[in-house]
Parts: C-alpha cells; structure tokens; sequence
C-alpha cells in the first residue's frame, strides 16, 4: 500500500485494466504514475501524471506531491525541492500530507527533514501512516532505526 501507488497492491498491468475500462478515471493515472515511478519507467511515470492531472482538472496537493516524488525519483533535485516547498507554502490554505512529503524526503536522501514530515504526520494522525511498515515508497528510510521507533511507536511490528 502506498499514497502514491495506489490502494491495494496494484500491477502496471492492472492498472493498465483499468484505465482502459475507465479511461476518464484520473486517479487510475494517478496509481499508475506511482506503480511505474517504482519500477524505474520515470518518463512513463511522468506521462500517465500529466494525464491524471490533465482529467483531474489541475493539480491539487496531492498531485503535486506525486510529481515531486517522480522528479526525485529522476535524479531531479532542485525541481522536487521547488515543488515541495510551493506545496508547503500552500499548506497554510489547503491540508499537505506530511507523510508524503516524507516520501520524497526519503527518495532525495534527507533522513532528518523525512523524519520530521513523518513526526509531523504521526501528530496530526495522517491516514497513511498506518501503512508505513508495509509502504515501499518508504524503504529509503527502513535501514534508520528512526524508522523501527515509528513502527514500535505506531504499534505496527
């Protein structure tokens, strides 16, 4: 499970099933901008992202935290950074998922700042959270033992 892959443990392949009974359906684009970001087919990622955004109507937060995301996930620093500090300036208008941002935290290598976004996520009882043991948009983090503390603390070993 992952915020940014989708609700279940979803294939590209399932995915692909979807979008194709459902072309319209932008948070199929969505899940699949996630599930090919994991598997490395960034340009692909990136692709089925601007689709999902162009049939949402524009991006909304969580939107754009998945394009930071394929942008770190690019090597593209200094573009995800732009990008999540635009969304935390919105932040004081529209609700930011700090465990996403913890996410790209995670992917550009910045344990402490991830870290803090996933405090701040466990204070303010982010839904996602309680899939953080299982996330594998999380695995950057998983080698810290920062990361158990949350696990333990969360109740989820």
């Amino acid at each position: 499970m992952s915020a940014i892959s989708g609700p279940t443990c979803t294939t590209v392949t399932e995915t692909q099933g979807v979008i194709e009974k459902a072309p319209d359906y932008s948070k199929a684009y969505l899940y699949l901008s996630g599930e090919l970001g994991e598997k490395g087919r960034l340009d692909e990622a990136m692709s089925a992202f601007r689709k999902g955004v162009e049939l949402a109507g524009g991006g909304s937060s969580p939107w754009r935290t998945i394009e930071a995301w394929i942008d770190a996930r690019a090597g593209r620093r200094e573009k995800a950074l732009r990008a999540v500090n635009e969304l935390q300036k919105s932040a004081q208008k529209t609700f930011l998922d700090y465990y996403l941002l913890a996410q790209i935290y995670g992917v550009l290598g910045d344990r402490d700042t991830a870290f803090q976004c996933l405090e701040k996520a466990y204070q303010e009882h982010t839904y996602w959270m309680v899939y953080l043991r299982a996330d594998p948009h999380m695995d950057s983090l998983r080698s810290d033992p920062r990361f158990d503390e949350f696990v333990k603390r969360m109740k989820l070993s």
